[in-house]
């Protein structure tokens, strides 16, 4: 079975709206961090840069593969239908989240 094909690919495609940003460091989030993530089966779009991105088997990791080089890895906290909280751990005392809610 391909990795796109499997459950929880097929749960994320589509349109993501950011509903609720905490932010690490005590940076506050600016208005354009609320955007939409257009998912689709092998890419996402956000802020009109397509990266590839993973998830791992158990659906509990997502990986944005921004290049060669770069990544950003999220633990996935909650996922459903309709609702998808994301966790980075930037310092062992910093974590950034960021919730979201399925608009389509």
């Amino acid at each position: 079975m391909n990795a796109q094909d499997k459950e929880c690919y097929q749960m994320i495609v589509g349109d993501w709206k950011v509903y609720q940003i905490e932010p690490a460091l005590g940076i506050p989030p600016k208005a354009s961090d609320y955007g939409i993530w257009h998912f689709k089966k092998d890419s996402v779009q956000i802020k009109n840069k397509l990266m590839s991105y993973l998830i791992n088997d158990d659906c509990s990791k997502l990986v944005l593969k921004i290049n060669q080089e770069k990544e950003f890895k999220f633990l996935i906290n909650r996922f459903s239908k309709g609702t998808l909280f994301l966790k980075n751990r930037i310092l062992p005392h910093e974590t950034y989240y960021i919730k979201f809610l399925k608009i389509d």
